[in-house]
């Protein structure tokens, strides 16, 4: 071997960074080996056990009190003798420290030992260990589905959660891409804004899509997601948390159903409705638009000043500008601004959207809007966009998961930004790591309740709760209890998922009683009134009277006046229903036009008066302009039992027999009062007069009979020319009433009109004999005209007669945009048109008609 104390090799040798140690083994007369000595350490060593180089040189192994094992010796002789290399890790207790060790040998009978100290290695290796089961039982058994997906859409790897949420496996999953569980429908915005986090446009994007499960169900899903890049910066993969939201999504759409057949915002959670009257500058706003502003309700009305000077400084102006804005028509009314609560002067976030209603010159006279507190969601808003991440690099916190974690004495571990905003918003407490959650609990039935459910986690048993909290029990939230486990499977705590489901739960309860009435009237239901059906068919009920009302021609309404009226007229008839009723009554919507009325306790005569006195209601129902839509709204008939073996569903069915009979008879009178609520009705939404009409009734009769036309084609010629133009009832009065000429959307509109009075007349038993007639009106002899581009003869016969006699009429009348023509102006103007706009037969037979003066018409002055 080289001399130790050759000075190349000693400078060498005290240079090397790494702790180096070089060894003599030691045999006995058998040649065994029973000791080793120490030869030379370097300055790497001696840093290293913190030990000078003279304790070690020339003392054997045995003479230093070391923690080694007797394998020791065996292992280094066979390094020795052989010439083998080993490579171990080993705790040294002597030095407290991990180390690293290679032993070779540089000649028989010695050894050398290089020593690297690894304990810091060793211990960041432990933290991640723990770091890592920590944070797997939050990914195991986390309330929401998380997974990796690579950049081509596959998935990598899952939790349990996700498989349960989608159906499948998780082997099933995992040779599976993001696309086969992906609603066609929504695939195009999820490939999209996937693109869009590859390409580093937006770093996280939130989705609410429709997934397809195993089972071919849909689900609406909320999925986080966010991309994962390497240690260069460069894209990984996508980290998705999935949350299953088809319950609330069923939700809302049961609510927006209802809803949107309510008139009034109070039933809307937190949403009140206003009206601002622009002359009188003073706004009516509903109760729950008074609880919005921190105002006291003493009549609904508040001046509009002070409601602006509620308005923080630096947004007063911005809300100015929105409503002068809406008024001038340049931008809808849809504002965000805070205000300082009149009662407690708390600073609150207001989301307001109007419409602006204008009088027939198109000024401005009203605006009616909704108004909505949107503080609380602000918050949450703001506090959700703080949430730290939950798993390292790929998971991150639910926005809407309040997440926490205790040890076995209830000390905090972990907790997120959600559920901080919980404790300080439940209970006004600020919570640090460390705290005892149950000493940060001011209520006991709440601290008891958390108690029990953490020991069951802490004893092993995963569960979930749905329970109340709060002073008033006002919050409810449903929460994921589930133990952690360390490296050795000893539980060390507990950690909880928590969501507020306390929208929810409200919403529950507007469902049921939903479920219970109808939401147009807000009467009972029919599946409350068949409930109350068979809970009072008892003796002790007995007398006991059914009414059953039903709406006359409610379809007629609601074609020719619309949707909107005939909701109106359903709604005034529930309530004279109701007026008319006795408390204990029960009044109920079946749908449609049917209403029924179970009055316990009650003879026939008492039913019959009741009956009376709904017709009474009825009688004196109105439209918005005052004028009497029809006398008789609707027909009713009743029936009594007063034997026990009858059922109740046989006096219905004989009250609805007896309401069928007055049906028939009001049918005709209520058929006449609605034609002649059209006729006026359509007089006041054009430029067309009664005598324009009358006119046209002479001038088309002439032309008719000339025609030999039989008596029933003269007496629909006559109902023709006073209602051809019943269409324009279904075209805005800013269109029918515009002075100066239509643009081309609004003449698109306006051709509309005899599609429109086709409807309304296959309607109405009185005027479907004219149906096809009205719809051909604007029809041209040569194929240019309207709808159908009918040709010739084609055209109704009736139509091509009303066309000409219309033309003369608005050619010879003043007009607020024509002066009239003279006789013979009109009629070369009839003979330019003959064959192209005009049938030439009836062009001609009316030309006589004028010439041999059999036409004496007084025409109106506009």
């Amino acid at each position: 071997m080289r001399k130790l104390n050759d000075i190349s090799y000693s400078q060498l040798f005290d240079s090397m960074s790494e702790s180096f140690v070089l060894h003599k083994m030691l045999y006995d007369d058998d040649g065994n080996p029973v000791d080793y000595v120490f030869l030379d350490v370097n300055l790497a060593y001696e840093i290293l056990t913190g030990m000078s180089k003279e304790k070690w040189i020339g003392k054997k192994v045995s003479e230093i009190n070391l923690d080694r094992d007797d394998y020791w010796l065996d292992m280094y002789s066979d390094v020795a003798k052989y010439g083998k290399s080993v490579r171990f890790e080993k705790y040294m207790k002597y030095f407290n420290k991990y180390l690293l060790i290679n032993a070779f040998s540089p000649e028989k009978d010695y050894f050398a030992v290089t020593v690297i100290d690894i304990t810091e290695q060793k211990i960041n290796e432990k933290n991640l260990r723990d770091e890592k089961e920590k944070f797997k039982s939050i990914f195991e058994y986390a309330p929401d589905g998380i997974c990796n997906v690579s950049l081509e859409g596959k998935f990598m790897s899952l939790n349990p959660k996700m498989s349960e949420i989608l159906g499948y496996s998780d082997s099933e999953l995992i040779n599976m891409t993001y696309k086969d569980v992906t609603a066609d429908e929504d695939m195009d915005e999820s490939s999209k804004y996937m693109s869009a986090l590859i390409e580093g446009e937006i770093k996280q994007v939130d989705l609410e899509k429709r997934f397809i499960r195993k089972s071919g169900e849909k689900i609406w899903g909320r999925a986080s997601v966010s991309l994962v890049k390497d240690s260069k910066g460069m894209p990984y993969y996508f980290s998705v948390i999935l949350s299953d939201i088809t319950e609330r999504k069923n939700m809302e759409l049961l609510l927006k159903r209802s809803e949107e057949r309510l008139k009034r915002a109070q039933e809307i959670a937190m949403v009140g409705d206003w009206e601002l009257d622009l002359e009188a500058r003073r706004i009516w706003g509903s109760d729950e638009s008074f609880k919005i502003y921190g105002l006291e309700n003493i009549d609904n009305n508040i001046p509009y000043f002070s409601v602006r000077d509620m308005v923080v400084d630096e947004d007063r102006s911005k809300l100015n500008d929105v409503l002068d804005d809406a008024l001038k028509g340049i931008r809808d009314y849809d504002i965000e601004f805070k205000i300082k609560k009149s009662n407690s002067q708390d600073i609150s976030i207001i989301h307001s959207q109007a419409v602006v209603l204008r009088d027939e010159n198109g000024k401005p006279v009203r605006v009616n809007g909704i108004v909505e507190d949107i503080t609380q969601r602000k918050t949450y808003e703001e506090a959700l966009k703080k949430s730290a991440l939950m798993l390292k690099a790929s998971i991150e916190s639910p926005k809407e998961t309040m997440v926490s974690s205790v040890d076995c004495a209830y000390k905090y571990l972990f907790f997120n930004k959600a559920h901080e905003s919980m404790m300080s918003h439940t209970y006004g407490k600020k919570i640090e790591v460390g705290d005892k959650v149950l000493e940060k609990i001011p209520f006991e039935a709440d601290r008891i309740c958390v108690e029990e459910n953490f020991s069951q986690a802490m004893a092993g048993i995963s569960h979930a709760t749905i329970q109340s909290y709060g002073e008033q029990n006002q919050y409810y939230f449903e929460t994921f209890y589930n133990p952690i486990y360390d490296e050795d499977e000893k539980i060390i705590g507990a950690t909880a998922f928590a969501r507020n489901i306390t929208d929810r739960i409200e919403s529950e309860n507007k469902i049921k009683y939903l479920s219970y009435h109808d939401v147009l009237t807000g009467l009972y239901n029919r599946t409350f009134y068949l409930e109350e059906l068979n809970r009072l068919d008892t003796p002790r009920q007995l007398p006991i009277s059914i009414i059953n009302a039903d709406i006359n021609g409610l379809k007629l309404i609601n074609d020719m006046f619309g949707h909107t009226k005939g909701d109106e007229l359903i709604q005034s008839i529930g309530n004279a229903i109701k007026n008319a009723c006795r408390k204990e009554d029960i009044v109920a919507r079946l749908g449609g036009d049917e209403f029924s009325i179970i009055l316990p306790n009650t003879d026939h005569d008492t039913a019959e008066k009741i009956c009376k006195r709904i017709y009474e209601m009825c009688e004196k129902l109105e439209d918005e302009s005052g004028s009497m839509i029809f006398k008789k709204s609707l027909s009713v008939g009743c029936d009594t039992k007063i034997d026990e073996s009858e059922s109740l569903v046989e006096i219905s069915n004989k009250a609805e027999e007896m309401m069928y009979k007055h049906k028939l008879l009001e049918r005709n009178s209520m058929h006449h009062s609605i034609i002649s609520s059209i006729q006026t009705t359509l007089h006041e939404k054009s430029h067309e007069t009664k005598e324009h009409a009358d006119r046209l009734v002479i001038m088309s009769k002439k032309i008719g009979k000339m025609m030999h036309l039989d008596h029933s084609q003269l007496k629909d010629l006559e109902l023709l020319a006073t209602l051809h133009d019943i269409g324009k009832m279904g075209i805005s009065d800013a269109i029918l009433l515009k002075p100066g000429k239509l643009n081309e959307v609004e003449w698109v509109e306006m051709k509309k009109h005899p599609e429109i009075g086709y409807r309304i007349a296959q309607a109405s038993p009185e005027l479907i004999s004219i149906s096809e007639y009205i719809l051909c009106h604007h029809e041209k002899f040569d194929g240019t005209g309207y709808p159908q581009g009918l040709k010739g003869n084609k055209i109704p016969l009736l139509s091509r007669i009303i066309a000409v006699v219309d033309s003369y009429d608005a050619m010879t009348s003043n007009r607020t945009y024509q002066e009239a023509k003279s006789k013979e102006e009109a009629i070369i103007e009839l003979v330019k048109c003959s064959g192209t706009q005009f049938d030439p037969e009836i062009v001609e037979n009316f030309i006589k008609i004028i010439k041999k003066g059999q036409l004496v018409i007084k025409y109106d002055k506009i």
